[in-house]
């Protein structure tokens, strides 16, 4: 298994209107040592050394899938590998920042005659550390969806809610906006104007 930070190239594909899904991505040098290592495992060193590698000239990497298959198709989750709604899978598009879990396997099938055999990297996980999935009906809206808040804060107070965010698992913006969300509620409880109007 390999667990890779990187950004979807041109050519990735993930529309609700097409059944053939493609994500494309640069595979980083050290992992690519690793896919190496590995397929020596699966093919043997001498089937290794003639069989083609996973990836192309600039280390971009092609996996595509049918968007009706369960087999073939990654789980795509937002930051907390929550899965995300079909609905809101169109923020995945180039450029996207993503974490990608892949595995190497053997390709399916008898090689043809003259042929060794070859491996290809399956992609397991797609996670979108920037993007939530949107809260379910009758669940509250989760906090940790605001992304940015633009609020200048000393740097010794700053340095206290980044230390507090981190703790919680929360981005700096998700944690300020739900600590501000909190001492509203308590002072509107305080002077009662969170009561229902008669």
């Amino acid at each position: 298994m390999y667990v890779i930070d990187t950004t979807l190239a041109p050519g990735s594909r993930i529309s609700p209107d097409s059944t053939l899904q493609r994500l494309v991505f640069a595979l980083p040098a050290a992992i690519q040592a690793k896919v190496r290592k590995d397929q020596r495992k699966l093919l043997g060193k001498d089937a290794a050394k003639q069989a083609p590698l996973p990836w192309d000239e600039h280390g971009l990497v092609t996996y595509s899938f049918l968007r009706t298959s369960r087999r073939s198709q990654p789980l795509i989750c937002d930051r907390r590998d929550e899965p995300l709604p079909r609905r809101s899978r169109d923020q995945l598009r180039v450029g996207q920042r993503v974490r990608l879990s892949l595995r190497q396997v053997p390709r399916l099938g008898k090689p043809r005659l003259g042929t060794v055999g070859s491996t290809r990297l399956e992609v397991l996980k797609v996670q979108l550390p920037l993007v939530d999935a949107p809260a379910g009906k009758g669940k509250p809206a989760s906090p940790h969806s605001i992304q940015t808040v633009k609020m200048p804060l000393p740097v010794d107070l700053l340095q206290e809610v980044e230390r507090l965010a981190e703790a919680d698992g929360w981005s700096v913006s998700a944690w300020l906006r739900n600590a501000i969300e909190s001492q509203v509620s308590r002072e509107q409880g305080r002077i009662g104007t969170n009561r229902p109007a008669a």
